[in-house]
């Protein structure tokens, strides 16, 4: 601004001394001409940086923008993660949950089977169960007699001359009788039981 105030100043200096002679008017025009010339150029060259100024701040805002936006893209995917990790946090405690539920519900069913297999073992027997109980114990008892007979009798046929036929049907009977005597006895020991 200086510089431009000192320049028209010497305009019209030089234009109030160029009255006085023709020559000297039109070195005064010249140098006019030159001083408004040199204004024209500091013009352009303020109105240059002025639009190289403007530039540089739109730049400048682009850039902020951009950086703004990647701040907010960041942010955003960062709360879809969290979003994320969150649904699947609520994924697995499902599952744990449904796991817990399924556990406990097999848990009960099995109390229940155990539950029934304990009223059905705590049922009173019945005269039927309790006659297939002394038929078995009898059979039983009949079997073992006989193996027990079989082997006294090879025994004795091992270590005593042979015996009449007789005398092993009615060593054959004893134990028999005996077997069923025996099978008897346990049937009136359960019942009373």
């Amino acid at each position: 601004m200086k510089k431009i105030a000192l320049l028209l100043t010497l305009s019209v200096l030089i234009i109030g001394c160029s009255k006085a002679d023709p020559k000297e008017d039109m070195i005064a025009k010249t140098e006019t001409a030159i001083v408004q010339e040199d204004i024209s150029a500091l013009e352009a060259e303020k109105i240059e940086a002025a639009r190289m100024e403007a530039a540089r701040i739109e730049a400048a805002r682009i850039e902020a923008a951009k950086i703004e936006a990647e701040k907010i893209k960041a942010a955003e995917m960062e709360a879809a993660r969290i979003k994320a990790a969150e649904m699947e946090a609520e994924k697995i405690k499902a599952a744990e949950m449904e796991a817990a539920e399924m556990e406990a519900a097999a848990a009960a069913k099995m109390d229940d089977a155990a539950d029934e297999m304990t009223k059905m073992t705590a049922v009173e027997p019945t005269a039927d169960s309790i006659d297939e109980m002394v038929d078995e114990t009898v059979d039983e008892q009949i079997m073992e007699d006989e193996a027990t007979s079989k082997a006294v009798e090879e025994v004795v046929m091992e270590e005593v001359p042979a015996v009449p036929a007789e005398e092993k049907s009615s060593k054959g009977l004893l134990f028999g009788f005996g077997a069923l005597v025996a099978a008897v006895a346990v049937y009136f020991v359960s019942k009373k039981k």
